[in-house]
């Protein structure tokens, strides 16, 4: 949601939260938020991949940690963020679709030559896992996840449009 979406949820503190939005300052600790955390860990990844974004937004978040408690940290949003050789020739892309029914999708480019049986992930943090319709849906404290079946595609090189397999 936007920060005045937010804010207008917060209804007598609209004002407070504005201001702490305005002058990047937290938002008070008094506010409850549930969250439910899983993490990915990707098997056998290269640790050391370059990393490189597209599409730089205006507005950043601000984040304080106690490595950065006085000034905090600027996190700014970006259209697309990719991995460059997670896994020998392949690629992990992150795209935005901000107001659609999946924010954040993110994609293996799977380049000539490379092989994708290399691309391990482990998910570790929900109450149960399970496969329903060749999905994995996974029980979280407020709700289920579900990572759906990828698709596969290939880059048409002479368009540099990706087209589903036939």
């Amino acid at each position: 949601p936007s920060h005045d979406t937010e804010a207008e949820d917060l209804g007598e503190d609209k004002e407070l939260v504005k201001m702490a939005h305005n002058d990047h300052r937290p938002i008070p600790h008094r506010y409850n938020y549930k969250f439910h955390r899983v993490d990915v860990e990707f098997l056998g990844a290269n640790a050391n991949c370059k990393l490189t974004t597209e599409g730089k937004a205006p507005d950043y978040d601000m984040y304080y940690t106690t490595g950065t408690p006085e000034q905090g940290a600027q996190m700014f949003h970006y259209q697309k963020v990719i991995y460059h050789d997670l896994y020998n020739g392949i690629d992990l892309e992150f795209v935005a679709q901000p107001g659609t029914k999946k924010p954040v999708e993110y994609n293996f480019i799977v380049h000539p030559g490379a092989d994708a049986t290399q691309i391990k992930m482990r998910y570790t943090g929900a109450l149960e896992n399970s496969l329903k319709n060749g999905a994995l849906v996974m029980k979280l404290a407020h709700t289920d996840l579900t990572e759906s079946i990828p698709a596969s595609l290939y880059r048409d090189w002479e368009t540099g449009h990706y087209r589903d397999w036939e």
